[in-house]
C-alpha cells in the first residue's frame, strides 16, 4: 500500500496557492507522480508536482520567468527531473523527454520543435536533431522512433536504423480499410487482400473471407520478414 499523500490544499508556495489535487503526472514509463492545482498571484491556474512545488523549483505559473526573462540565458531549455526520466520544454513549452543520464549532455543546448514534428538545436553552429544526437548517430544510419513519438527521446524509444529497415516501422495510412498495415478490402472479390513489401517489391500473401483470417497471416509474414522491426513488436519494447 502506497504512502498517504498530505494534503497541501491551502497552502503557499512562493507565487503559488493550491486549490486541489489534480490528475497524476505520468511519465512514458508509466511512473505516476503527485500533482497539484494551484493559482498563481497574477489570477492564472497551474499544475505542478508535489516534488517541483516543495522545492520551490517551480515558484509561478511562469509570470516569474517571464519578468525575469530579460536577464536570463535563452541558450538553456526548463527541465523537471522524475526518477531516470526527464521531461524537458522547448522555448514554446513543447513538452518532450530524454533519460537522465543524457540531461549533462543536451542541456545547454536551446532546443526546438521543428515543421516537421522533430526536437532540434542549434550546436556547434550546425542545426542537430536530439534522437541523432543522443545516440551519436552515424551519417549512413537512420534513428527510427520505436512509438512513433518524436517526442519521446528516451533511448529505450529510439535504435539505429538503415532507412529500409526504417521504412517497415511506419504508422498505417488513414485511408487503410481494416486498421491493418497490409490488409484491404477488394470490392470487386468481396474478400480482404493481404500483401506484405520486402526491400520494395510487394508479395502477395492472398484473399480471405473474413478479415481476422487475413490478420493472422499478415501477422505471420511480418514476424517471418520483419522481426523485431514489425510494427507490433516495436510497439512492446
Amino acid at each position: 500500500m502506497g504512502r498517504k499523500t498530505i494534503d497541501l490544499t491551502g497552502q503557499k508556495f512562493n507565487r503559488l496557492t493550491v486549490l486541489e489535487r489534480a490528475d497524476d503526472y505520468i511519465t512514458p514509463q508509466g511512473v505516476h507522480y503527485v500533482k497539484w492545482k494551484c493559482q498563481c498571484e497574477c489570477g492564472n491556474v497551474v499544475e505542478v508536482t508535489r516534488s517541483k512545488l516543495m522545492n520551490g523549483d517551480i515558484k509561478s505559473c511562469g509570470c516569474l520567468n517571464k519578468e525575469t526573462r530579460a536577464i536570463r540565458n535563452k541558450r538553456y531549455n526548463y527541465f523537471e527531473i522524475h526518477g531516470d526520466c526527464v521531461t524537458m520544454y522547448t522555448q514554446k513549452d513543447e513538452p518532450f523527454y530524454i533519460d537522465l543520464e543524457d540531461l549533462d549532455k543536451v542541456k545547454n543546448i536551446c532546443w526546438y520543435k521543428n515543421e516537421h514534428g522533430y526536437i532540434a538545436g542549434l550546436y556547434n553552429n550546425k542545426i542537430v536533431l536530439i534522437h541523432r544526437f543522443i545516440l551519436d548517430a552515424p551519417d549512413n544510419l537512420l534513428v527510427d522512433h520505436r512509438n512513433h513519438n518524436t517526442s519521446d527521446n528516451c533511448k529505450s524509444n529510439l535504435r539505429l536504423a538503415t532507412k529500409e529497415q526504417n521504412n517497415i516501422n511506419v504508422k498505417i495510412r488513414k485511408d487503410n480499410s481494416s486498421g491493418i498495415s497490409g490488409v484491404n478490402w477488394d470490392k470487386k472479390s468481396n474478400k480482404w487482400i493481404v500483401r506484405i513489401s520486402i526491400n520494395k517489391k510487394r508479395i502477395y500473401l492472398g484473399r480471405f473471407d473474413t478479415l481476422e483470417e487475413a490478420i493472422v497471416i499478415r501477422k505471420e509474414a511480418e514476424e517471418k520478414y520483419f522481426g523485431e522491426w514489425s510494427y507490433d513488436n516495436s510497439q512492446r519494447v
